[in-house]
C-alpha cells in the first residue's frame, strides 16, 4: 500500500504517505486495530527521512485517523468510522471551494463538477468494500 510515493511529485512526501494510508483505511485494506510500520521501518523501507513519515504518523494522529502507543507505536484508530462533524464539514467546504474555483476559471460547468466529485467517490467504492 505504500508503494505510491512519487519521488518526482510535487506533492510533499508527508502529504502522499498520508493519502495513502488514508485510502487505505478507506478501502478497509488497513482495519481499526491494524499496527502500522516504525517510523525508522517505513523510512527504510520508502527510503525516506524518518522525520517525513514521524510528520505524516503525527498529522494522521491529530486528524484522528491513527493512534500512537508507546509500546505499539502508530495504530488505526480503533473507531470504526470518523465523525463527519460540523467542524470538519467546514473544512471540506474551504478545500472543495478552492478545486470549484479553478474548475470555474477553467470553464467547468457546475453539472460537470458534480459528476467529477461523483466519479472520484464511485472510483473509491468501486475498488472496495467501502460504503
Amino acid at each position: 500500500m505504500f508503494t505510491k510515493i512519487d519521488m518526482t511529485s510535487d506533492t510533499p512526501i508527508y502529504q502522499q504517505l498520508m493519502e495513502n494510508i488514508i485510502r487505505g483505511i478507506a478501502k478497509q485494506e488497513l482495519t481499526p486495530g491494524t499496527q502500522l510500520p516504525s517510523v525508522r521501518t517505513l523510512a527504510d523501507e520508502l527510503e525516506v527521512n524518518m522525520h517525513t513519515v514521524a510528520k505524516a504518523y503525527t498529522l494522521l494522529k491529530d486528524k484522528g485517523f491513527l493512534s500512537v502507543h508507546r509500546n505499539k507505536g502508530a495504530v488505526v484508530n480503533p473507531q470504526s468510522k470518523f465523525a463527519a462533524d460540523s467542524v470538519y464539514l467546514d473544512d471540506l467546504r474551504k478545500q472543495l471551494l478552492v478545486y470549484a474555483t479553478e474548475a470555474a476559471c477553467r470553464g467547468v460547468k457546475a453539472g460537470e463538477w458534480i459528476s467529477v466529485c461523483n466519479d472520484a467517490y464511485e472510483e473509491l467504492s468501486r475498488s472496495s468494500d467501502f460504503m
